[in-house]
This record gives C-alpha cells, structure tokens and sequence, in this order.
C-alpha cells in the first residue's frame, strides 16, 4: 500500500468551504475581504502545532506503557490489581485515547488521525477500537450499561453498582506499545514531510 502523507492543500479546502458556508451569502463583502493566503499559512502553523502535540503526547503513552508493563505481579482481575496498576490503566487508555477524540484546538482531526494509523494492521485496528470503547465507557465517562448500574425505586430508594473497569490483558498492552511505537514514527515522517515541502505547498 503506499504512503499516505498530509495534505495541507486539501484539508484548508475542507475548511474553507465550511467558513465560506458559515459566513454565508449575505456577507459577500466579509468574504471578499479574507486574506486566504494568510489563513492558510496559519492554518499549516496549526496542523504542524497539532502534530507536535500528538508527538510529545505519544510519548508520554510510551513511556505510561513501559511503566505499567513493569507492574509485577500484573494482574487482569479489577479486584485483584494493586492501586498503582489500576492508576496506570487508565492513564494509558486516556492517554492513548486523547488524540482521536474530538480536538476543537484543530480542525479535521480525523482525517489526520485516520493518516496516522494508516500502518495498523487489522488485529491493531480492532485494538484501537476496543481501547477508544473502554475510554469513552469505562473511564472517561460511568456507562451505566457497562458498570451494570441498577437503580430501583418502590418506596425505598436502592442503588447498586458493579464497576467493569478491567485492565488491559497484558498481550495486547504489549500490543499497544507496538501501536504507540508506529504512531510516533508516523508523526514523526509527517512532521518532516510537511516541513520539507513548507514552501512548495
């Protein structure tokens, strides 16, 4: 498959059209005035901001992976896991998982992200999927259908909870390290690819 890079070009289009939208026809003498060329130096300013971003982010996953691959005994039973263990799970799938939700610092990081993961083999993508699910229903937010939360009312008010918030199996935090390790070469060659052709693009 070749090498997908980032297309500056393309993606200030994507905003442009959405700008000129939203400032609309009644305001043709607000649109004849913007100065594009200087919207999209800025806009390549910000796409490389965001890319230094997500470089010093992934490290910092790297580095919360090779720590909690250090936590010994590892345990894969919530009740069972030391408190350091289970502080380090969750940083790692938040962590990890920051840099593909919605970033409103940026435009059209989905398509970025998508670029970024471009190497993932099938087995990693179903992983990445699997992580961004624990993250936006265990972690970063209480799923009452993921930590089975029953709440009933007949007079008196009862209220249980059973937390799900199970930490990685250690093969695929293995297998995350490897992810992690993709991205933060992807990033890399993206960044240089973008400055290398700063002046032609």
């Amino acid at each position: 498959m070749k090498k997908e890079y980032i297309n500056p070009k393309s993606l200030f289009t994507k905003y442009k059209e959405s700008l000129e939208s939203k400032i609309g026809l009644k305001n043709k003498e607000l649109l004849e005035i913007i100065n594009y060329e200087k919207l999209y130096q800025k806009f390549k300013e910000k796409l490389l901001s965001y890319l230094y971003m997500c470089s010093k982010e992934f490290d910092e996953v790297n580095d919360l992976i090779n720590k909690l691959k250090k936590v010994s005994p590892y345990q894969i039973d919530i009740a069972e896991c030391s408190e350091i263990q289970i502080a380090l799970n969750i940083a790692v799938v938040i962590s990890y998982s920051r840099n593909f939700t919605n970033n409103y610092g940026f435009f059209y990081t989905k398509d970025i992200n998508k670029i970024l993961c471009q190497n993932y083999t099938a087995t990693e993508i179903e992983l990445h999927k699997l992580v961004l699910e624990k993250r936006n229903k265990e972690f970063a937010h209480s799923d009452a259908a993921v930590n089975n939360i029953q709440i009933f009312t007949e007079s008196v008010f009862l209220f249980g909870i059973n937390p799900l918030r199970q930490p990685l199996v250690f093969e695929n935090l293995e297998l995350l390290g490897e992810m992690v390790s993709k991205l933060r070469k992807e990033v890399q060659s993206q960044i240089d690819s973008l400055i290398k052709n700063k002046t032609t693009t």
